[in-house]
């Protein structure tokens, strides 16, 4: 034997089966300190997100006011004069 594997005790060779165990299907088990640092993670970045988005909402929504659509002209979109057949 190697001297690695003597002191290794739960590790295995390659050759010689799974190294970890599988888990399929299951969820991990989490500890108390990473569910908080998840949640510290998440609720920062949601902070971060809406923060941005109610200051410099044109990042977001573009910096020109949105055109009104009932001041285009009949030429600006393509429509012929009626008096045109």
């Amino acid at each position: 034997q190697c001297l690695v594997h003597r002191s290794c005790r739960n590790c295995s060779l390659a050759g010689g089966g799974v190294h970890i165990e599988p888990r399929y299907r299951q969820f991990p088990q989490l500890t108390r300190a990473q569910v908080i640092r998840g949640e510290a993670l998440s609720g920062f970045m949601w902070f971060w997100i809406l923060w941005h988005l109610w200051h410099s909402s044109d990042m977001v929504l573009g910096h020109f006011p949105y055109p009104d659509p009932a001041a285009w002209t009949d030429e600006e979109l393509g429509i012929p004069p009626d008096d045109e057949e």
